[in-house]
């Protein structure tokens, strides 16, 4: 069987749509049922090209029948994710240090970084219009400020880690007095692994008393 090929665009209301990378997948790497049982679902690496540096992950599953049959489980067309996981309201802090070593974008050096911490990358586009993303706040200036901020919030999430996405943080800086505000980088909290790295950390404290 030939490897299915998973195409990665971003929607432009504007032109084309920008493509972002692709996914091939073979069935002997995959998880894949020939049933009506939906296996779980496998993340896969995204690149651009075939020996390219990573480009992300998709998390898919494949159920693999003839053009006919009939599932004895409602079809998969659909499910929505939300009603195949436990999902439980966290409370997150954050407790943001400082950020080192940053790189201006421009010719100007790096004035007033702060950061923005994407909530809504965490739920379905239909929950994120209730979300508002929260940040810091322009503080200290130069490449290496020490921000020393707590950012906390609520937010319903996947108790699995597989299901549970990573939380994409932005740094942008302060330019002019907030009329420029440039992208300088991002990077990820894989809010998942630290949920069940802290589920196992109190399971053993529990096992110890």
């Amino acid at each position: 069987m030939p490897p299915f090929v998973l195409d990665i665009y971003d929607k432009d209301n504007i032109g084309k749509d920008d493509f972002i990378s692709r996914s091939i997948i073979f069935l002997k790497d995959a998880n894949y049922s020939e049933s009506s049982e939906i296996p779980e679902p496998k993340w896969h690496q995204c690149r651009l090209k075939i020996g390219s540096p990573n480009q992300g992950e998709i998390l898919v599953s494949f159920s693999v029948v003839a053009l006919d049959y009939v599932y004895d489980v409602p079809n998969p067309k659909n499910l929505r994710l939300q009603d195949m996981v436990e999902m439980k309201e966290y409370q997150v802090d954050i407790n943001v240090l400082g950020l080192r070593d940053l790189q201006s974008v421009g010719i100007l050096p790096v004035k007033k970084a702060f950061v923005i911490f994407n909530l809504k990358s965490l739920v379905n586009p239909d929950d994120g219009r209730a979300l508002e993303n929260v940040r810091t706040q322009p503080g200290p200036t130069g490449p290496n400020p020490t921000v020393n901020s707590l950012v906390s919030f609520r937010i319903p999430l996947p108790t699995s880690p597989l299901f549970c996405p990573k939380l994409v943080c932005t740094v942008y800086d302060y330019i002019f007095m907030g009329f420029n505000q440039p992208l300088i980088g991002s990077f990820t909290i894989p809010i998942g692994d630290l949920i069940l790295a802290l589920k196992e950390e109190r399971e053993t404290e529990t096992a110890a008393i």
